[in-house]
């Protein structure tokens, strides 16, 4: 809803069956573009935006298919399934880059839940002391061994954040995002093992430090 290049295509409600004897199909997700290029970025942000509650679904698969270089280059044939996973679809895999963004990214979403709980309470939020205020938690994600995170706010700039994720720094701009909503939408730009010694160091100092669980999904 709200995306005019995206159409959802569904017949599927609340008691239906879906029977075995049919294409087990919850929907059929159609995206436009005015080049090929266009269309999949706009699938790319459907499928990120999607969610699907109680019933398996095939997302991740779907969403792994947008950064597949053959499936992007449009040089593929019916049996492209096939010839790409013969042991067929088990995970994402993420690289470095998306994995630190991922880490950040869950960092400030928890971070406004707490600065939104907090001020619920009539405290006050916490961008509203000195500018570059820090915010250190511990992110763990599939029960691997916890990153320790940074959040660096700025009362001047509501909306963006600097997180160092481990001694990686990552900025993130947020685009939209409420507290307790299912979507978060934001920039993310990652800048790689380059953060001043003097950033890192305040994670080590950090007397007290919030835990984040993130599950992600399988």
């Amino acid at each position: 809803p709200g995306m005019p290049t995206v159409r959802v295509d569904s017949g599927v409600r609340q008691g239906s069956d879906i029977s075995v004897y049919y294409d087990p199909m919850i929907c059929k997700l159609v995206t436009y573009g005015t080049t090929r290029n266009g269309a999949l970025k706009e699938m790319r942000r459907a499928l990120d935006s999607y969610i699907i509650k109680d019933v398996n679904h095939n997302i991740p698969f779907l969403r792994a298919i947008m950064e597949n270089q053959r499936f992007l280059s449009g040089n593929f044939t019916t049996q492209f399934i096939a010839e790409e996973y013969p042991e067929g679809f088990t995970d994402v895999v993420l690289g470095e880059e998306e994995r630190q963004s991922l880490i950040a990214s869950s960092t400030v979403v928890e971070y406004l839940y707490r600065r939104e709980k907090s001020s619920h309470h009539g405290r006050k939020p916490t961008t509203a002391g000195p500018p570059s205020r820090h915010t250190p938690f511990s992110v763990v994600v599939n029960n691997e061994q916890p990153v320790p995170t940074l959040v660096r706010s700025d009362a001047r700039f509501p909306k963006q954040f600097t997180v160092l994720v481990g001694d990686s720094k990552v900025l993130v701009n947020v685009h939209k995002y409420a507290p307790g909503h299912p979507i978060f939408e934001a920039r993310v730009y990652y800048y790689g093992e380059n953060s001043p010694a003097s950033f890192v160091q305040e994670i080590l100092d950090a007397e007290e430090v919030d835990d984040i669980v993130y599950e992600m999904e399988e």
